[in-house]
Order: C-alpha cells, then sequence, then structure tokens
C-alpha cells in the first residue's frame, strides 16, 4: 500500500513539474510587450490623424474616416448610409460625408437619424443626391427628425415624406433649429443642391 501511494505521488510531481517546465519555456520564448496587451489606449479619435491615416470608417461601418471635421465618415452606399444612427454619440458633433449617389429604394420606411434632438451631425452632400427616400407615420418624419447640426450640398429626387400625427415633417428634417455643442453651430442649417436624376 506504501509503494502504490508513493509512486501515485511520484507520478503527480513529475506532471506538475512538466506542466511548470512547458509554461516557462512558453513565456520565455514569448516577446511580451506591454503596449501590446488589451489595455493599450486607443488614439483620441476626438483629434485627426496627420500620418496619412484614412480612419477605420468606425470599424468597417463606412469606406473610412473618423467622423471628424478633417477626416468625416465616408458613406457610399445604401448600407452605409443607414449604419449611420450606429456612429452617433450624444453631445457630440460627428461628421458625414456622402462618396457617391445613394438610391434608397431598398429601405420602405426609414428611421429618422435624431427623433429626440439628442445628437449633433454634419452631412455633407459633396455634391450628390439622395434618390427613393421614403419616411412615413414617423416622428418628425424626416431623413434627420430634428436637424441639429448642419446638412449641406445634397439633392434628394423622388422623396416621399408623410407625418405622423402632431408631428413636423419635411424631406430634410421635421424641426430645424434646436441646441448644438458649440457657439458656432447654435442652429440646425441646411443648403440644398438641386440635380437632375443621375
Amino acid at each position: 500500500m506504501k509503494n502504490k501511494f508513493y509512486h501515485i505521488s511520484t507520478y503527480s510531481v513529475m506532471r506538475y513539474w512538466t506542466i511548470l517546465w512547458m509554461a516557462i519555456l512558453s513565456f520565455s520564448c514569448s516577446d511580451f510587450n506591454p503596449m501590446d496587451s488589451y489595455s493599450r489606449i486607443p488614439p483620441d479619435r476626438n483629434t485627426d490623424i496627420d500620418d496619412g491615416d484614412e480612419g477605420d470608417g468606425a470599424g468597417g461601418l463606412f469606406e473610412k474616416g473618423y467622423g471628424t471635421v478633417n477626416k468625416p465618415y465616408l458613406v457610399m452606399d445604401v448600407i452605409q448610409i443607414q449604419n449611420m444612427s450606429e456612429a452617433l454619440v450624444k453631445g457630440k458633433m460627428i461628421y458625414f460625408q456622402l462618396g457617391a449617389d445613394i438610391d434608397m429604394k431598398s429601405i420602405s420606411n426609414w428611421d429618422p437619424l435624431n427623433p429626440t434632438g439628442d445628437y449633433y451631425i454634419y452631412f455633407d452632400g459633396n455634391n450628390h443626391i439622395i434618390k427613393n427616400f421614403t419616411c412615413t407615420d414617423k416622428a418628425y418624419a424626416s431623413f434627420f427628425g430634428i436637424l441639429a447640426g448642419t446638412c449641406k450640398n445634397v439633392g434628394f429626387y423622388n422623396a416621399h415624406v408623410e407625418a405622423a400625427t402632431n408631428s413636423g415633417a419635411g424631406v430634410i428634417g421635421g424641426y430645424i433649429g434646436v441646441k448644438a455643442p458649440n457657439a458656432v453651430e447654435k442652429t440646425g442649417r441646411w443648403k440644398t443642391v438641386t440635380s437632375p436624376e443621375k
């Protein structure tokens, strides 16, 4: 009985030493760099990066950009225009720019981007058009809902908008001219371009 107990104990000790030796060997062969860990602080997206970086487009939601004044999110198709709501941050101006004409016929009833006025949006259409836009029976039925920020250089072609009960409506905004995050942008502003169908 004693021999059996001694044999099991020796086996257990050898097994633990083998595991410990493998862990030490694995650790010594790795090139540990604490800056490669998940605790690394990401770059501040409130400032622009001037090293030629085009931006990750909010992790692939957009073509490129950081949503900043110098590197707006570039919107190229109807999927990316739907992704705009996911990039909004309360109390912070987020910048978008169209990089192509967008046909929204696949979206049967658009949900306005800012129905409560909590988000600030700077939208530059870059002289492109949005076609076949539809928004009905929503609070402030429109593209933005409540426009707090700026919309410019965009044309809407073949838009269909209907207001919900006791709610404003419009192609761009159901309500324009509310709070904004700084003294420069005190009200919502819009400027459209008229373009023939492309």
